[in-house]
């Protein structure tokens, strides 16, 4: 339990520390090592929360659990993506330019 919980802490750490890495980056190797690194981490919480969850829920909510958290999962993709349409088209006014 110790192993799971700690791998769950691990992949928080480079769940919040990549992004800001990746707004502070100059050039196009530096953003491909914090993407990497970040899935990395987005991959182990993917893996283990849900099971992590299940595993210490009652079997009455068991199911339920999982299924909210892919719900949430759903959800943070589709934000995500309505981020990228509002700022993919900003033009001159962009803080990164080619």
């Amino acid at each position: 339990m110790l192993i799971c919980i700690g791998t769950i802490f691990i992949s928080a750490i480079f769940c919040l520390l990549t992004p800001i890495g990746g707004a502070v980056t100059q050039d196009w190797q530096q953003l491909l090592a914090t993407r990497l690194l970040l899935g990395v981490g987005m991959g182990v919480k993917a893996s283990t929360v849900p099971v992590f969850a299940a595993e210490n829920s009652p079997a009455a909510i068991r199911g339920a659990l999982t299924m909210t958290w892919q719900m949430w999962v759903a959800c943070g993709i589709w934000l995500g993506t309505i981020a990228n349409l509002v700022v993919g088209q900003v033009g001159a006014i962009a803080w990164r330019r080619e």
